[in-house]
């Protein structure tokens, strides 16, 4: 994950992703770092079937939000704390 940062600030002015941006305008959105991430740990695919223009929680971003990805899974964690449960604001 740590080269996945570094070459998401490699393209993107030496900026990392923000842990979370929630804005209101022009419409409620939000999205945490995993999102800008996906293209830098190989998951270019399951980016783009993720809208950034809605937020993460809506029932079009569930089947990204909701898949299992190793690379963001803790290691040392036994029940490695996928996210679930109610994804409403």
């Amino acid at each position: 994950l740590g080269l996945a940062f570094h070459n998401y600030a490699g393209v993107n002015n030496d900026s990392f992703p923000m842990a979370y941006q929630f804005v209101t305008t022009p419409a409620p959105n939000a999205h945490a770092w995993g999102a800008w991430l996906l293209p830098m740990i190989e998951q270019e695919n399951l980016f783009r079937q993720y809208d950034l223009r809605q937020p993460f929680f809506v029932p079009a971003n569930q089947i990204v939000v909701r898949t299992h990805l190793k690379a963001f899974q803790c290691p040392s964690a036994p029940e490695n704390r996928l996210y679930s449960g109610d994804l409403g604001p």
